[in-house]
């Protein structure tokens, strides 16, 4: 079972404050782009983003979580497993410019 890529936008008022694209495939479900508008941040709106997130994944029958972040971002490592998630794949890949850019695929079982 495949789907199209979906987007969860979190909302203050009538003005768009957060969001996240996911797509589901099979029993999982990734997700990426996680992104909250910095005036707002620290609020709690990216933990309310993947709660929504894991509530529509069950109601639906998935039973795993995915995303993939870049580990030198230590905070949004620290966010993902404060919720949870466990580092299941580790990739180094090379960008256009040369740098190195070390991935982390973060898992959460439902």
């Amino acid at each position: 079972l495949h789907h199209k890529e979906e987007a969860i936008i979190a909302y203050d008022a009538d003005k768009p404050v957060g969001m996240l694209r996911f797509k589901i495939n099979n029993q999982a479900l990734s997700f990426h782009r996680v992104s909250i508008d910095p005036k707002v941040q620290g609020r709690g709106i990216g933990k309310q983003l993947l709660n929504y997130l894991e509530y529509h994944s069950y109601q639906n029958g998935i039973t795993e979580l995915v995303c993939k972040v870049r580990m030198n971002v230590t905070k949004n490592m620290k966010f993902y497993s404060d919720l949870g998630y466990v580092i299941s794949d580790k990739k180094i890949l090379t960008k256009p410019n040369n740098q190195l850019l070390e991935l982390a695929t973060m898992t959460k079982l439902l």
